[in-house]
């Protein structure tokens, strides 16, 4: 009876372990881009993604490197509007490219995207089209993301065009409210070098980013 009930065990804890749904990879609490507008022919808001490109020393590599990630974010989820502000002061971008690397950030880590303030806020999920009903989530809002690569070190390790596409992307999608993905998950969200992954188009957010995108965001407003 003993050795039938261990066998049971183990077979609920397989099926427990291969049947889990992959989830986003969520901060806690849940963060979520500022700038949502209503798409009356989508359920999908479109995501304004203002960004600004004046930081950038003059090695333009990485600054055309950013923008390719940011095509790439596009072109995966049609709900990502770019839209470039090159103000000098930056203020109304909501998502601000440098790769000059701050004396007090790590020197080890080929990115960083500082997201401040965040603004702890009421999201609401409509439940059929546009219409009420609607449910409301104490969330916090990324009012603005400073993303940073850390150039000196990704030219000393001889970062390829496609790695730093990858650095870039990677960064996008903490500015979009995805946190890291360490979990075996083909995401855009794994750290690390990205050729070092062996998948194709790494640089890319993946199949699994473009599925968070759409459970993330899908019937969410901020009234």
């Amino acid at each position: 009876m003993k050795k039938k009930f261990v066998a049971i065990a183990v077979m609920v804890l397989m099926v427990s372990c291969f049947t889990l749904p992959a989830s986003a990879h969520e901060f806690s609490p849940e963060r979520y881009f500022q700038l949502l507008v209503k798409n009356g022919s989508n359920s999908m808001p479109n995501i304004n993604f203002t960004y600004n490109i004046t930081k950038f020393t003059a090695n333009t590599t990485f600054q055309a490197r950013a923008l390719e990630s940011i095509n790439n974010w596009a072109s995966a989820v049609a709900a990502i509007k770019p839209a470039v502000i090159n103000e000098p002061n930056a203020s109304t971008a909501k998502a601000i490219f440098s790769d000059n690397w701050p004396n007090t950030f790590d020197p080890t880590k080929p990115g960083v995207a500082v997201s401040a303030p965040l603004i702890t806020s009421t999201i609401y999920t409509y439940k059929s089209g546009w219409g009420t009903p609607k449910t409301a989530s104490s969330v916090q809002m990324i009012s603005q993301t400073a993303i940073y690569a850390n150039r000196v070190l990704l030219l000393n390790l001889g970062y390829s065009d496609n790695d730093l596409r990858h650095n870039y992307a990677h960064e996008i999608g903490h500015a979009l409210g995805f946190t890291e993905a360490n979990d075996g998950t083909l995401s855009i969200m794994k750290q690390g070098r990205g050729s070092t992954f062996g998948w194709a188009d790494y640089w890319k957010p993946r199949t699994h980013d473009v599925s968070d995108m759409t459970t993330k965001y899908q019937l969410k407003l901020w009234s």
